[in-house]
């Protein structure tokens, strides 16, 4: 036989303070928006839907404060130009980054970066 005895109790967390390493890895939704200029002249506006990811590092130079390093790939599987199929295309954007938390113990932040671009078809 065998008996269980549980003992319930009410649990006190500490708060939690956005500080120390900060790395963030995010995947999701979003869409695409964009024009594309050709030399010769012409172009067209592009659209899509997009998988949008991140990777980001860094460290909290102060409370809510983090400086860090950053790429924030994403795919558009089927872009269009002015209503033409474009293919694939993947825009790769990595550089330094500043986040700033407005309040260390909850989520409300600002996010800013000096990004260079790289995309692919």
């Amino acid at each position: 036989m065998v008996v269980l005895i549980a003992i319930a109790g009410t649990a006190h967390a500490a708060p939690r303070t956005h500080d120390g390493l900060y790395v963030r890895v995010a995947v999701g939704p979003g869409a695409s928006l964009g024009h594309l200029a050709i030399d010769a002249g012409g172009g067209g506006d592009s659209r899509g839907v997009n998988v949008s990811t991140q990777l980001a590092i860094g460290w909290t130079v102060r409370p809510g404060l983090v400086i860090g390093v950053g790429t924030f790939p994403m795919v558009t599987p089927g872009p269009r130009y002015d209503g033409i199929d474009a293919g694939g295309q993947h825009v790769s954007a990595t550089g330094p980054f500043v986040d700033y938390y407005v309040d260390p113990r909850r989520g409300l932040h600002l996010f800013g970066g000096a990004l260079v671009a790289v995309t692919y078809h």
